[in-house]
């Protein structure tokens, strides 16, 4: 009730008739209101609607400003976006950089993006004036001085058919002008600078914009994430997704939902290059911890990635990634050997308590089954726990289950910790 209390409090309040409409007290739970014109107070107190939570992704073109208003009257971000609500640009982008930006009305959800702690991953497509080297890959995988501070650990690759003049280089970090900076820092020039994914949002047509529906894939509520933001979509773009259509239902509760997800746990992709022939007994931390430095400047074709997450928790699942959680680029099956023709298995991988790491696994044989018999159970009661979203909380699931040796290959697989005290 317009935030005041929860419903069945609310309920009581209107039935003692503490609650007045237009200066007339009510007292009957069918009474309908009309937002804006109607004067609601409680106990003689006025009170507001809530505001209408609003989330855009702009492909943002270039020589426009990142800004609400430009003293100089350059054209601004928010000359592209026809919205009542008042919204704010989630972050910068330079005048002559393209690509993903995100404007919203929620604080919260900016802060949780923006803020260095959450680590969200921010992907650029980079066009360089000379083929980039491959010691300069691995420096600005590893990191590079600027002003005396070195950049964390980035993922970098050279884009196929672009004979290293364009690169990719994902990043978890937002210092100024970074990824632009840390090109020069190695003596290129970037000729173009386009961003093609923010957290869950990819980029949408040239110049358009979308309600921010991409959020929503961190519930799994719509599509697929797990294709490669800079593998070329079929018109030629380098987008990760179609444009995607809203979910207006559930666009409110997107902030209360990525709060809940910051609770759950945190994770890291690891890239398996197609070369590397994996089969069942082949995959060990060793080879893991190795992945993890390589594959993230080499310009292999993928195969696929394995995710490990880090949570306090007392109980894992594994769960189907198009449903309950959808984190970005969880694709879990590895490259194996079955019956001499490559096919998907998942390896088991030894707890460490002390560590808390959990990988995707599953005993190999076949003889254990995915999933616990109360899993739908208990992934809607975490649902109610931490957010009243219908993604969690009331979507039915349909989840993978049997052996492993029967998962087709692409199946998504997602490793799933509850916190502790739940």
């Amino acid at each position: 009730m317009c935030g005041v209390s929860a419903r069945r409090k609310a309920e009581e309040l209107v039935v003692a008739g503490k609650v007045a409409v237009n200066g007339r007290r009510i007292t009957d739970l069918a009474t309908r209101i009309v937002p804006g014109r109607d004067r609601v107070t409680v106990q003689g107190r006025p009170v507001s609607p809530r505001e209408r939570k609003v989330y855009i992704v702009l492909n943002k073109p270039k020589d426009t400003i990142t800004t609400l208003h430009d003293e100089k009257g350059r054209g601004t971000v928010m000359a592209l976006i026809d919205t009542r609500e008042r919204i704010f640009p989630v972050g910068r982008l330079d005048r002559n950089t393209t690509g993903v930006l995100l404007l919203t009305n929620d604080g919260e959800l900016a802060n949780r993006l923006m803020h260095p702690r959450y680590g969200v991953r921010k992907s650029y497509r980079v066009t360089c004036d000379a083929p980039v080297r491959h010691e300069h890959l691995r420096q600005l995988a590893e990191g590079v001085e600027i002003d005396g501070v070195r950049t964390l650990p980035a993922q970098v690759l050279v884009l196929p058919g672009t004979k290293g003049y364009e690169i990719g280089i994902t990043i978890h970090e937002g210092r100024n002008r970074q990824v632009r900076r840390m090109v020069e820092v190695l003596g290129y020039t970037v000729e173009k600078l386009d961003r093609v994914a923010y957290g869950p949002a990819r980029s949408v047509p040239r110049a358009g914009a979308t309600a921010f529906a991409a959020a929503l894939l961190l519930l799994g509520c719509h599509g697929e994430t797990t294709r490669d933001p800079f593998a070329p979509a079929p018109d030629g773009r380098y987008d990760s997704h179609p444009p995607f259509q809203p979910v207006s239902d559930q666009l409110a509760r997107i902030g209360e939902s990525v709060k809940m997800l910051s609770s759950i746990a945190y994770y890291r992709n690891y890239f398996i290059p197609q070369s590397e022939r994996l089969t069942a007994g082949a995959v060990t931390p060793a080879i893991l911890n190795r992945f993890s430095g390589e594959a993230t400047y080499t310009n292999k074709a993928l195969a696929a990635s394995v995710t490990v997450l880090s949570c306090r928790a007392r109980k894992v699942l594994l769960l189907s990634s198009a449903h309950v959680l959808n984190f970005p680029d969880t694709s879990l099956a590895f490259y194996a050997e079955s019956d001499g023709r490559p096919g998907p298995f998942i390896r088991a991988v030894s707890v460490k308590e002390k560590q808390v790491n959990y990988v995707a696994v599953l005993p190999e044989g076949g003889e254990l089954e995915l999933l616990a018999l109360d899993a739908t159970t208990d992934v809607a009661l975490l649902g109610r726990t931490f957010t009243s979203d219908p993604c969690l909380s009331l979507r039915p699931l349909a989840v993978v289950r049997g052996p492993a040796a029967e998962l087709e290959w692409g199946t998504h697989v997602f490793v799933f910790g509850y916190p502790s005290g739940l």
